[in-house]
């Protein structure tokens, strides 16, 4: 056996289809479906027993809808009669970039004698363990086109609670943005406007409105002070004078 053995943590379903958890050492994951056929189980995920199934990186937006677009595809030709190595050579014409690389790379090995779920685990990055889980269970009973079927409506639940998650984070977002744009309009160029009124008309002003006025003064001068360090300038006394006079001439 090649390299230090490693606890890995696995998912498996039984020859009656009861699923199993358990741990159990090798080398190298994909040593572990021998182990588990020795017992009589058929390996649906497995993951390194100091880490977690996330730790894997996921593909991309691109990569995944067209993961799932091989997915139907293979899941349509398959019951259709079509071997297997022919139906993955249709499948990657749905594909581009690295996705098309990867299941030419799965092609051939599926040719020279390897399973799918072993090609498949060669890109990790591509399919999940849980994908390549369900197609080796999918290989064992020999109804691959029923377990791509299932992949392929799993992988369209994901991509539409994925979309709903979205449209749920943006909205937020861009209330957010906005309402922070307007409190920055308010205080920066409204409400001076008003300052110098309200000052003249000699009327004691209620607590809450002069605290806004102060905050107000203080976010322009320090707007003023950043415009003038952006710009090199002398921030001088004279200088914020100067500008302060020309916003209460524009704001009368």
């Amino acid at each position: 056996m090649n390299g230090a053995e490693q606890t890995w943590t696995y998912r498996a379903v039984d020859a009656k289809g009861k699923r199993v958890r358990g741990s159990a050492e090798a080398a190298h994951p994909r040593q572990l479906p021998r182990t588990l056929e020795a017992r009589g189980l058929t390996l649906v995920t497995a993951d390194p027993a100091a880490s977690h199934a996330g730790a894997l990186s996921a593909p991309g937006f691109g990569s995944r809808h067209q993961v799932l677009e091989v997915t139907r595809a293979l899941a349509s030709l398959l019951p259709a009669g079509l071997p297997l190595a022919r139906a993955l050579r249709a499948a990657t014409n749905l594909a581009t970039g690295p996705v098309a690389r990867a299941l030419d790379g799965v092609r051939i090995r599926v040719e020279r004698g390897e399973s799918l779920a072993d090609a498949l685990s060669q890109h990790p990055g591509l399919f999940s363990p849980l994908y390549v889980g369900v197609v080796r269970a999918g290989e064992k009973s020999g109804d691959l086109d029923a377990a791509f079927a299932r992949l392929a409506a799993q992988l369209e639940r994901d991509e539409r609670l994925r979309a709903k998650l979205l449209s749920a984070s943006i909205y937020p977002t861009i209330l957010l943005v906005l309402g922070g744009v307007a409190v920055l309009v308010l205080l920066l160029f409204v409400i001076p406007r008003f300052a110098q009124l309200l000052s003249d008309s000699g009327a004691r002003l209620p607590t809450s409105t002069a605290t806004l006025l102060s905050i107000s003064e203080g976010a322009t001068e320090k707007h003023i002070s950043n415009i003038f360090g952006k710009l090199q300038l002398p921030d001088s006394e004279n200088d914020h004078r100067r500008v302060l006079a020309v916003l209460t001439y524009l704001g009368s």
